[in-house]
């Protein structure tokens, strides 16, 4: 679905914080809660949604929409509270990106000409310190002439495990597949999805499992624009001390 439009490369780290509740839908096994920016949060999401499970483990899901500019570099920190379902988007500066300078002009693209575009977004999942354990990464290239859009290609580093992690744990892949390689909306857009899930039994009891799961779904349209969202589940010993990272870049290959 497209939404409004936001940036080019971030960071989204997932982490506690306060607030008041919001629009929540009931199920039998599990609760699915949209969540609202607070008042003080430097920008707002197309969505952000959490579905919350009986066991209590929970699923997060950022979605936006960018425009077709040349290119942007900003970076943004989004802190959600599951217990009450809100989230504070601030200022994050990640000295280990490696992100495109920033121009922010609209791409004008002549009637009939074919032109390129390209979306990568990478799911991260880190411990307490900021260490990758597991992340997720999904690159699609497409063409678009404003009545069309066109398979060009996707790729990405797909699914990769710190094993061991630069404080010992070792993560494993669980599986690792590409899906939605597709053309839809008659014509007019392109799509691509990755999931990988991953595994880990010495986090902190050996004897005791921790599962991620990141699904990175990309959308590339006729005019240039792109929309992606970027789902991450998570249960087991020790899942509530990790957190989220998203990192999209966006440009002319």
């Amino acid at each position: 679905m497209r939404k409004i439009l936001f940036i080019t490369a971030l960071v989204l780290g997932m982490i506690l914080t306060t607030a008041l509740p919001t629009f929540a839908e009931e199920n039998n096994s599990f609760q699915t809660f949209t969540l609202e920016a607070t008042e003080d949060s430097i920008k707002t999401f197309d969505e952000v949604s959490m579905i919350v499970h009986n066991d209590k483990s929970y699923t997060v899901t950022v979605e936006n929409e960018i425009p077709n500019v040349e290119s942007l570099a900003e970076n943004y920190q989004i802190e959600v509270n599951p217990d009450t379902k809100q989230y504070q988007v601030v200022e994050y500066n990640n000295d280990n990106l490696s992100i495109s300078s920033k121009d922010e002009s609209e791409v004008i693209v002549s009637p009939n000409a074919r032109n390129t575009r390209y979306i990568r977004v990478q799911a991260t999942t880190d411990d307490p310190i900021g260490a990758n354990l597991a992340w997720t990464i999904n690159r699609l290239v497409w063409d678009y002439d404003q009545t069309s859009a066109y398979k060009n290609s996707r790729s990405g580093s797909n699914c990769n495990a710190a094993n061991p992690s630069s404080l010992g744990t070792h993560w494993y892949i669980s599986s690792c597949t590409f899906s939605s390689y597709s053309i839809i909306d008659g014509g007019r857009t392109v799509t691509s999805k990755l999931t990988g899930s991953y595994y880990n039994y010495d986090f902190m009891d050996n004897n005791k499992r921790t599962d991620v799961t990141h699904n990175v779904y990309l959308e590339g349209y006729k005019d240039g624009s792109s929309y992606y969202s970027a789902t991450w589940s998570k249960s087991g010993e020790g899942s509530g001390l990790l957190d989220l990272d998203v990192t999209v870049n966006r440009g002319t290959p």
